[in-house]
């Protein structure tokens, strides 16, 4: 992750050869990974990994990373409700902005084992004043975008 980091400030290019499965049966056999990252080395052995895509430990990791601090946020996912499917951000975005305007917290379903130490809403919908909430979209079929909505 940290040469990941290191060659995206630098401006390198990450789009080559797609290494990590096997492309024969698929018409690109180009685009963009993250080589080298091994969940092992930043999540603790005592949690299964096997029920996590490769892109949820990254992600977990990357909120690890970026959010760590005096103030950390409250962090949930509709994933468990929604599922992965082609209309998951939007419909993603619009509970969030639900979530923004009626101070509820949704929990992620499913959630027994956080990964993370930062504030999981796993069990219950907390209510809480939120002033800012953050959607990342970062799905198998290539988006990677993070949405930041703002109470008005």
């Amino acid at each position: 992750m940290d040469d990941f980091a290191t060659a995206l400030k630098n401006g390198t290019c990450g789009i080559g050869p797609i290494t990590l499965f096997d492309t024969g049966g698929y018409r690109t056999r180009v685009g963009a990974q993250v080589n080298g990252f091994d969940a092992r080395q930043h999540i603790p052995s005592h949690y299964s990994l096997k029920r996590m895509s490769r892109a949820d430990r990254m992600e977990a990791l990357a909120l690890e990373r970026c959010f760590t601090g005096a103030h950390p946020p409250v962090v949930t996912s509709t994933k468990g409700a929604l599922g992965e499917n082609f209309a998951s951000g939007g419909l993603r975005s619009a509970a969030m902005a639900l979530g923004i305007r009626s101070g509820r917290v949704p929990p992620t379903l499913g959630l027994t084992e956080p990964i993370t130490p930062l504030a999981m809403v796993s069990a219950d919908s907390r209510e809480m004043p939120v002033g800012y909430g953050m959607v990342n979209a970062c799905a198998s079929g290539g988006t990677f975008v993070s949405l930041l909505l703002k109470k008005p």
